[in-house]
């Protein structure tokens, strides 16, 4: 008889596998996952990137491949994402 591997506990916002990229000057920036929960229209994030922090507003989410989902981003606020 074997013994059960112990399972770990999930992370507390659940799992997830984003990726980040910006475009467009940095005014736009696409959030992309497989695993982690998928945003709604409308809803806000902040990130940090470049030492910069970066308030993100969702404008659009699509299905890519592999079942990824995409959400296309607007930088809220006056500075871009890679300035």
């Amino acid at each position: 008889m074997t013994t059960p591997e112990p399972t770990l506990p999930q992370p507390q916002f659940g799992a997830h596998d984003y990726e980040i990229g910006s475009q467009a000057a940095g005014r736009q920036v696409t959030i992309s996952a497989l695993l982690a929960l998928r945003p709604q229209v409308g809803d806000r994030y902040t990130i940090d990137r470049n030492n910069r922090i970066c308030d993100l507003v969702v404008e659009e989410v699509s299905r890519g491949a592999g079942g990824r989902w995409n959400a296309q981003c607007r930088v809220s606020g006056p500075s871009g994402i890679d300035q």
